[in-house]
């Protein structure tokens, strides 16, 4: 498959058990969000997951799930970012109404803005 902008990578996942930890508990409306998206594999995945070194299926599992979520409706909600920095970037095209890739590319600036530390941050065009 062929990789854009947009879509995640195996290595765009630079702290497995980081976001592991904020999805198996919480912190914050964007993690309960994503957990709700999760198959069940991936939550039986995330549940096994002693946190401890690089679980290459489970970082699969994420990474297939991340990029279904980046592909679907918008997953901006002014409640579940309301203590989340944004970015340029992501504030243009939340005023753009955008659709297609655009939209994907909204979507992975928003997980980016939530998991600064955990997602590896593309460079604007």
């Amino acid at each position: 498959m062929k990789s854009d902008r947009a879509t995640f990578t195996a290595d765009d996942l630079t702290d497995l058990p980081g976001l592991a930890a904020k999805l198996k508990r919480p912190d914050g409306p964007v993690s309960q969000y994503i957990g709700t998206r999760l198959p069940k594999d991936t939550r039986d995945a995330l549940a096994n997951y002693t946190g401890e070194g690089d679980d290459l299926a489970l970082r699969d599992l994420l990474v297939r799930d991340l990029n279904e979520i980046i592909s679907g409706p918008s997953i901006f909600e002014k409640q579940r970012f309301f203590a989340i920095d944004l970015g340029w970037e992501a504030e243009k095209l939340l005023g753009l109404d955008p659709s297609g890739m655009d939209l994907r590319r909204l979507n992975r600036l928003l997980l980016e803005a939530a998991y600064p530390l955990v997602l590896v941050l593309k460079q604007a065009s």
